[in-house]
Parts: C-alpha cells; sequence; structure tokens
C-alpha cells in the first residue's frame, strides 16, 4: 500500500490502449445507470482486473456512486428474485476490485453512506452476500485519506464504526452470536479484531473491546 493507507496504483497502460479505455468507461456506466446486469457487473470486475478500465474517467463520472446505488438497491428489497441475489453479489464483486486500486479506493471511501450501505447487507440470508460485504468492511476499516480536516480527511476506521452503530448497536457481537458460516465468522472476527488494532486511542481499543465481547458470544462460537 501506499503511504496514505491506499492501495498502490496499477501499472500504467500501454500506449494506444486509451480509445479503448473510454469505451470501456462509457458502456460500463451506460450498464450501472440504465439496465444493470450480473453479466455486466461480471464484466465490469473483468475489466478492473485486467487494468483495462480508464479509472480516472470512471472515478470522475461518478462510477463508484454508480456502482453503490446498484448495491443499495438490489439490497433494498426484501424479497429477492434469483437475478437479484445474483445483481447484488456481482455488484458487491466489482466493488471489492474496485477498492484493490488507489482511486478506486479514494473515491469509494469518498462515497457518502458506503459503509451503512454495507453494514446493511450483515442480515442478508446469502452466505456470499455477507462474507463480501464483511470482506469490504474489513477493507474500508484500514483506509484513511489525508486532508486538512473536515470532509477532506476521512477515516475508514470511524465510519464503518458508525455505520455498525446505525444499525442500533455496535452489531458485531450480535452478528459473532449467530453467524453459522465459518467463512463468514472468520471475516466477522477480522472486522472486530481490525477495529479494536486501529482504534485511535487505547482507551478507545479497550472500550471497543469490551463492547465487542458482550453477550457471551464467544462461548457460543465455541459450541458450533
Amino acid at each position: 500500500g501506499s503511504d496514505d493507507g491506499l492501495p498502490s496504483p496499477r501499472s500504467s497502460p500501454r500506449q494506444g490502449t486509451q480509445p479503448r479505455e473510454e469505451d470501456a468507461v462509457g458502456a460500463s456506466l451506460n450498464m450501472l445507470m440504465v439496465a444493470p446486469t450480473p453479466a455486466g457487473l461480471k464484466t465490469l470486475t473483468s475489466t478492473l482486473q485486467r487494468g483495462q478500465l480508464d479509472l480516472a474517467s470512471f472515478v470522475e463520472s461518478d462510477g463508484p456512486g454508480a456502482l453503490l446505488d446498484v448495491i443499495a438497491e438490489a439490497g433494498a428489497s426484501s424479497k429477492k428474485s434469483a437475478f437479484q441475489w445474483e445483481l447484488l453479489s456481482s455488484s458487491l464483486s466489482a466493488l471489492k476490485e474496485l477498492l484493490d486500486t488507489s482511486a478506486g479506493a479514494s473515491s469509494v471511501l469518498a462515497a457518502p453512506r458506503v459503509a451503512s450501505t454495507i453494514a446493511s447487507l450483515l442480515d442478508e440470508r446469502d452466505a456470499r452476500v455477507r462474507l463480501k460485504a464483511l470482506e469490504i468492511l474489513c477493507v474500508l476499516a484500514v483506509l484513511h485519506a489525508g486532508g486538512d480536516g473536515g470532509e477532506a480527511a476521512r477515516s475508514g476506521h470511524a465510519i464503518v464504526e458508525a455505520a455498525l452503530r446505525r444499525r442500533g448497536r455496535l452489531s458485531l457481537h450480535q452478528l459473532l452470536s449467530v453467524e453459522d458460516d465459518p467463512a463468514c465468522l472468520l471475516k466477522a472476527l477480522w472486522l472486530a479484531n481490525s477495529l479494536v488494532t486501529l482504534a485511535p486511542s487505547n482507551a478507545r481499543a479497550r472500550a471497543l473491546r469490551a463492547e465487542i465481547a458482550a453477550g457471551g458470544w464467544w462461548s457460543k462460537v465455541s459450541e458450533r
């Protein structure tokens, strides 16, 4: 990672690829804003993985915000169809890939309600969705963007903790108590450890540790 806490930029594209990257940006934005589909989101993920997307243009056009809108809309449905489950899972995969780039991570961290949108998915019945949401929260929790204060300086740790609290409590201890998927449980423990380890002060770390440990979830985990 770089000194600002964000992932290192990927290598620059080869000369002559710029028009193709701009076409990919236009196609991706049109898909996200007009007719998002699992296939389109898988293509976006693959394009990001291969470094064939002009990230600066994608970010300037609010591609990250459009992607988060897809996640929020798909997650808001109380009775999801098979299409909506696949759309939600695919859009989370694309967001994970976007977070693996410096420009993408910075823009996602700056997006309003990003952590609360992802935290709202921790109650979903599909373990794939819960796991991807936890993985994204783990990445967000370790990010930070420097600045002179105010909106320019955003701590991923702070927004993740705030998002979990807006769900009515610091809800990790409840998740740890009821989670029955081993991969999700491990990632929830990872997130809990990150929140404690990266707390801004020793006193805050102690308070978070006590709050997360509340409810006797460890004995329930040990019984599984």
